[in-house]
């Protein structure tokens, strides 16, 4: 669960920088191809950049040595009461109820969609193929059928109509869509992929509006069809849309932009640097180790695949002639948290897991310092993980062409309920 919850704030914040840029620089200009595609394109980048990692290692000279421990697992029984309902499971709850709201509005679009379908008459014209409905419906297309009012069939503006739906679907418009659509359906509590689904539906009618005035004269006729165009909308097509009018027209009598404007695109190339190296923790799915006792029935430490929140290696990042030693072989290293680490009680009861990551120092002579939450869950887990750190006995320490070295170490311990 933490997990999920942090990969959706990265693509929250990663979603929220383009969609930021783009009504800062681009929303503005006439380049309405490139806008289309630099939408599609940070939609597929906001989802994925979280995924991109790189090992980050900087400011670490060669007499600091610095080792990944294998994971520990802590296992303990939720205590909850019958009636109480722990806050990860709260927030599961919310986010499914939004996924099946939206879920339910898109298929029964597709539901009405294809009902009309089944209804309607098909016509031609001029090469144009249609489908005709009683249905009080303004002019749309889906995929590759134009869906139109009966009452166009014999109408001036019919022409006008089927070329501007038809741009619509030679432009593959339905696809883009669809795909918003379903980013908006799974991620229903981001509003930049909700307003970027707005944004792409505008950039698919200034892209048809454009096409139509460089192929036409005469386009007060086209203006006035727009205003007075009504009937139903479906989300999941593309409207001859009458919201946008006033816009549009603004966009139809806007000079074009400069073709140096389009440079302007470079400037995304921080934004996702920046947000790869912000993103980028090295993760693994390592093994725990397996412990065979625990001075705490609530606790169990088994083995067990941990989230991917870990590091991918024993990673150590300057080699060390001879590392530092648990008292007794780092064999019982586990075995003495095993026994001395404790599952919370105030965090089972509120349902509270995951993997707390703690950096901590072996001296020269041994001693533990400078424990510290390097990736924290929640402060009853963060501080149980640094006591349990800080009550080791000394260590032999890590030497170093024959001289004793101090030697940094990263400890996950997982804290997961059963």
């Amino acid at each position: 669960m933490n997990n999920t919850v942090n990969y959706a704030i990265q693509v929250m914040v990663s979603s929220g920088f383009f969609y930021g840029f783009y009504k800062l620089f681009m929303e503005k200009e006439t380049h309405f191809a490139i806008n289309r595609a630099y939408l599609l394109i940070t939609l597929f980048l906001s989802l994925t950049i979280p995924f991109i990692q790189i090992p980050i290692q900087s400011g670490l000279q060669t007499t600091t040595f610095r080792e990944f421990l294998q994971p520990i697992l802590v296992g303990g029984t939720p205590l909850t009461a019958n009636n109480h309902i722990s806050v990860q499971n709260l927030i599961l709850f919310i986010y499914l109820m939004g996924v099946f709201l939206l879920s339910s509005r898109f298929f029964w679009g597709l539901i009405q969609l294809q009902k009309i379908k089944n209804s309607a008459k098909n016509g031609s014209k001029n090469g144009y193929q249609f489908k005709l409905t009683n249905q009080e419906i303004a002019p749309f297309s889906f995929w590759n059928t134009i869906y139109l009012n009966a009452q166009f069939k014999d109408s001036e503006e019919l022409d006008t109509i089927l070329l501007h739906e038809s741009i619509h679907i030679k432009q593959f418009h339905t696809i883009d869509v669809l795909l918003f659509e379903t980013a908006t359906i799974l991620f229903w509590f981001n509003p930049f992929f909700h307003l970027g689904k707005k944004s792409i539906k505008e950039q698919h009618e200034f892209i048809v509006d454009n096409i139509i005035q460089r192929n036409k004269t005469e386009i007060k006729t086209y203006l006035l069809l727009l205003c007075h165009t009504s009937g139903i909308r479906f989300n999941i097509t593309n409207n001859f849309n009458k919201p946008l009018i006033i816009k549009r027209m603004k966009k139809m009598a806007q000079n074009p932009s400069r073709v140096a404007t389009q440079y302007k695109l470079l400037l995304t190339i921080p934004i996702i640097v920046g947000l790869v190296v912000l993103f980028s923790i090295q993760n693994s799915n390592a093994e725990s180790i397996i412990l065979s006792k625990s001075n705490n029935n609530s606790i169990i430490v088994s083995s067990d695949i941990v989230n991917d929140t870990l590091p991918k290696k024993n990673h150590k990042f300057t080699e060390v002639e001879k590392p530092a030693v648990f008292q007794g072989g780092n064999e019982q290293l586990p075995i003495f948290l095993g026994e001395n680490i404790k599952y919370p009680d105030e965090s089972r009861k509120k349902g509270i897991s995951g993997v707390v990551i703690i950096e901590f120092t072996i001296t020269k002579d041994g001693s533990i310092e400078d424990v510290k939450v390097v990736k924290g869950v929640d402060p009853l887990l963060d501080n149980e993980a640094i006591r349990v750190v800080k009550m080791m006995p000394k260590w032999t320490p890590a030497e170093n062409k024959g001289e004793k070295v101090n030697m940094n170490y990263t400890l996950p311990i997982n804290f997961k309920l059963q």
